[in-house]
C-alpha cells in the first residue's frame, strides 16, 4: 500500500504505511527502501525553508534512521545521504532567513545568535561567507567596531569572492 501511495504522491499516506510495515517486518530486505521513503515523504511534505520545519525534520530523523538502523544497505544509505545534504541546506536556509529578518526588526543579537547556530551546525551549507558579512553589519549597528572589524577580516581572508559580491552591490 505504501508503494502504491507513494507513487500517486500521497505521502502522508505512504509514510503511515511504510511504518506500519516496520513495526511488523524491521528485519525484512524492503525495511531499508521503506525507511528512505518514510524520510522522502516527510521531506515532500515540507514546505521550504520560509515555513515552519517540523516536516523537515521529521524527515531528517527519518533518514538518520536508514544510516542507523540498516548500514549494510549501502543503495539506501547512498541515497538516505544525498537526501540527508539537501536538508542539512534547509535547514541551514531557514536558520539565514529568520536572522536576516531579525535585521530588518533591527534585532541584532538575536540576528547574530542564529547566525552563529547556522555556523556551528552547518558549516557545509555554503553560506559561511554571507554570516559572516551579516555578523558584522549586526555588529556595526551594535557600536562593536571591534567584533565587526573581526568579521569581514574573517570574511575576506576565508571568503573573497562573497566580499566582491557585496561590494559591487554597495557600489551600485
Amino acid at each position: 500500500a505504501g508503494e502504491c501511495y507513494f507513487a500517486r504522491e500521497e505521502y502522508e499516506d505512504a509514510a503511515s504505511e511504510y511504518q506500519i510495515f516496520l513495526a511488523f517486518f524491521p528485519n525484512d530486505p524492503q525495511a531499508p527502501a521503506a525507511q528512505y521513503k518514510i524520510g522522502v515523504s516527510y521531506l515532500e511534505q515540507s514546505r521550504g525553508p520560509d515555513r515552519d520545519q517540523t516536516m523537515i525534520h521529521d524527515a531528517l530523523t527519518e533518514l538518520q534512521k536508514v544510516q542507523e538502523n540498516y548500514p549494510d544497505a549501502e543503495e539506501f544509505v547512498q541515497k538516505a545521504e544525498e537526501q540527508l545534504q539537501k536538508i542539512r541546506y534547509e535547514l541551514a536556509l531557514h536558520e539565514f532567513l529568520v536572522a536576516t529578518f531579525y535585521r530588518k526588526e533591527k534585532h541584532y543579537k538575536s540576528s547574530n545568535s542564529r547566525l552563529d547556530y547556522l555556523l556551528q551546525e552547518y558549516p557545509e551549507a555554503g553560506l559561511n561567507g554571507d554570516v559572516l558579512f551579516y555578523k558584522g553589519l549586526n555588529y556595526l549597528d551594535l557600536d562593536q567596531p571591534e567584533d565587526a572589524k573581526a568579521s569581514f577580516l574573517s570574511l575576506l581572508q576565508k571568503y573573497p569572492e562573497t566580499m566582491q559580491v557585496f561590494t559591487e552591490q554597495i557600489q551600485s
